[in-house]
């Protein structure tokens, strides 16, 4: 789900994909019984895993 994060630079996107997994501020809060869809790290973090 990464390519749905707007950015022209993957520090950019990084920085998004940070914001969605631990749930801050930066989308808003939906209230709703359904979890979370996590979202699968960008292509150049597999190796870091």
């Amino acid at each position: 789900m990464w390519w749905n994060f707007v950015g022209r630079t993957r520090d950019e996107i990084d920085a998004t994909y940070t914001s969605w997994t631990r749930q801050d501020d930066r989308f808003g809060h939906v209230r709703s019984r359904l979890p979370l869809i996590p979202a699968k790290a960008p292509y150049w973090h597999q190796d870091q895993q």
